[in-house]
Parts: C-alpha cells; structure tokens; sequence
C-alpha cells in the first residue's frame, strides 16, 4: 500500500486510532518527573509529518514573536539571546512559568476549538485530536502551545520554546504579574502553574532553557545543567572502564 493510500485510510477513518507503543519518557530532570510518551511508528510519523506540512503555513504567521521552539529557522538559543535583549533593556526580573504537566494535563477541548477556527475540516481535527490523546507526542503539537503563548504574551515582554515561558519586567511588579498570568491560566485554560518551579528574581537567579545570564547579562550555562551534564557521564562510564572511545562512543 502507497502512503498517499495510507493517508486516505487515517483521514477517511477506516485506519484506526494512531499506534502509541511501546511507550517511553521525555524531557525534565528526574525519573519521576518525565512525561509518559507513546513512540509513533513509521507511519504515525508519516502522517504527523505531512499534517505539520500543511498547518504550519497556516498557524505560523499567528505565533508571537517571542515563541521560538519547534518553528521554521528558529531554536532555544534564540529565545536565550531574546530575554538578553529584555534584560540589557532593563527588564532584568523574570516571571519564571511553569505549567504543571502541561502535556498531560492540556485541556483537548479548548485548544481544539483554537485549531478549529482554522481547520474546518472534520477529518483533520479527528486526526489531530487523536495523536495525544493516545500518548503519542504529534511534532507538530506545538502549534497548540504557541495558541497560548500567543494569548499569554501580547505586548507583554516574553522569550518562551516549547512548554518554557519567562516574562521579564523592569520592577518588583514581578509578583503582582505571576499572579495575574497564574489566575489567567487557570480561568482560560483551566491549567494550573506549578507553584514548586514557577517564580520570580532576576535574571541572573533564573535559568532558562538550560541557560543563566550573569550580572553583566553574558549568556553562560547554567550551573544546574553542568551538574547534570557530569551526572550523566559519571552514569555512563559506570563500569565501562577499558573500553575505547569508539565503544563507548556507540554505546
């Protein structure tokens, strides 16, 4: 069977629900914090690569232009040397968001409805709302969280990639905003902000992306993902010793 056959199949419904297995964990620092993902096979991947062909073109011109993850010529360094710019600026407090488990958690209903007032299409919406229900994580599944970051950010000073957000202002209103944007998600996107990694400081007490500026607002590592770094190698070379770097390479 072709792929175009195959794509008829997922759109006409007679194909099924996408397959989401065997399952594995992404992102975040620890076991118990990675989300659970459905890996997609081949020709999940297939059809979630021409799905994001089409959307992209439609969605992308409505992003904000302060949200960098998984777009067309842009990358997390990007939204790094966004918030330098924010902070050199004078906007150097940062309102730190974090949703809790934003992927499991995200309301299928009103981010539909979001796509829906661009897709009318039964079909597609179907399709689209299949993939994370069944765990598998869509590539193109970013276009629903730059929805929200386009509703969050407006004129509002802001440097997010994928489910990361900063907003930076000049002042101790830092507070006064973490609250406002915390009520707002709650009210309009019925999420809530974890309150454990969430926060406000300066922008030389917060990391971003992996990143810390420091007080003369230079871009350098964050001390955090150094410690994960080495972790990881010490992890790696655990009981490894003797082997050449070419075994260890594609180990």
């Amino acid at each position: 069977m072709t792929r175009s056959a195959d794509a008829h199949l997922y759109l006409s419904g007679d194909k099924g629900a996408p397959s989401s297995s065997p399952r594995g964990r992404a992102g975040r620092d620890t076991q118990a914090e990675r989300r659970q993902l459905g890996i997609p096979t081949v020709q999940d991947r297939f059809i979630q690569q021409l799905l994001l062909q089409v959307l992209t073109p439609i969605f992308d011109p409505q992003f904000s232009e302060s949200s960098y993850g998984f777009r067309p010529g842009r990358k997390a360094q990007d939204a790094v040397q966004g918030a330098q710019k924010y902070a050199r600026e004078g906007k150097d407090w940062v309102v730190d968001i974090d949703i809790t488990k934003f992927f499991d958690h995200v309301h299928h209903d009103i981010l539909m409805g979001r796509i829906g007032r661009e897709i009318r299409d039964k079909r597609v919406l179907g399709l689209i709302g299949k993939f994370p229900r069944r765990g598998a994580r869509v590539e193109g599944i970013s276009i629903w969280m730059h929805s929200i970051k386009n509703w969050m950010s407006g004129s509002i000073p802001t440097a997010a990639s994928a489910d990361d957000c900063n907003i930076y202002v000049s002042s101790q209103a830092a507070e006064r905003t973490l609250a406002s944007i915390r009520n707002w998600i709650d009210k309009h996107l019925r999420l809530e902000v974890n309150e454990a990694k969430s926060g406000i400081g300066r922008i030389w007490e917060r990391k971003f992306l992996g990143f810390r500026l420091n007080r003369k607002l230079q871009i350098g590592i964050a001390p955090e993902s150094i410690e994960r770094f080495k972790a990881k190698v010490r992890e790696l070379l655990r009981g490894r010793q003797g082997k050449t770097s070419k075994q260890l390479r594609d180990a």
